[in-house]
C-alpha cells in the first residue's frame, strides 16, 4: 500500500486516508475491532508493519507532508512498544529511513527527535 501510495506522487486525499488506516492499526495497539481475536504476536506485526509503512511514505515529498501532528506523536509510542523486537525492526527502519544520502528521499529531520525514546 505504502509503494502504491508512493507512485501517485501527489494524491492528498489518497495520502490522508492512508495515514488515517495505518493510524487506527498504531493507536488500537494492532486490533482494529478489539474484539480479542487476534494473539500479541499478530496485533506485534501489524503495529509494526503500519509503523514502517509510514515512515516509508514520509520519506515521499508530497505525500509525506499530509501527516498530522498526532499520528507524529502516536508512531512515536513504537519506540517505546512492550516487545523488544517491534522497538528493534523499527528503529532499525528509522536509522535507515534519516541515513539516506539523497535529500528527497530521507525522512524529515523531525524523526530524530524518536531517538530520545529509545529504551536502552
Amino acid at each position: 500500500m505504502a509503494r502504491w501510495l508512493l507512485g501517485l506522487k501527489k494524491d492528498v486525499m489518497s495520502a490522508q486516508k492512508t495515514f488515517r488506516m495505518l493510524h487506527a492499526f498504531i493507536k488500537q495497539k494492532g486490533d482494529l475491532l478489539e474484539q480479542g481475536r487476534l494473539s500479541a504476536a499478530e496485533m506485534s506485526w501489524l503495529r509494526l508493519s503500519a509503523g514502517t509503512a509510514m515512515l516509508k511514505i514520509c520519506e515521499q515529498k508530497g505525500v509525506g507532508d499530509q501527516f498530522t501532528a498526532e499520528q507524529f506523536y502516536n508512531l512515536s509510542q513504537l519506540m517505546v512498544d512492550p516487545v523488544p523486537e517491534v522497538r528493534e525492526a523499527f528503529t532499525k527502519k528509522l536509522h535507515k529511513g534519516l541515513n539516506k544520502g539523497i535529500p528527497h528521499k530521507c525522512l524529515p529531520l523531525d524523526f530524530m527527535g524518536y531517538y530520545v525514546l529509545e529504551k536502552q
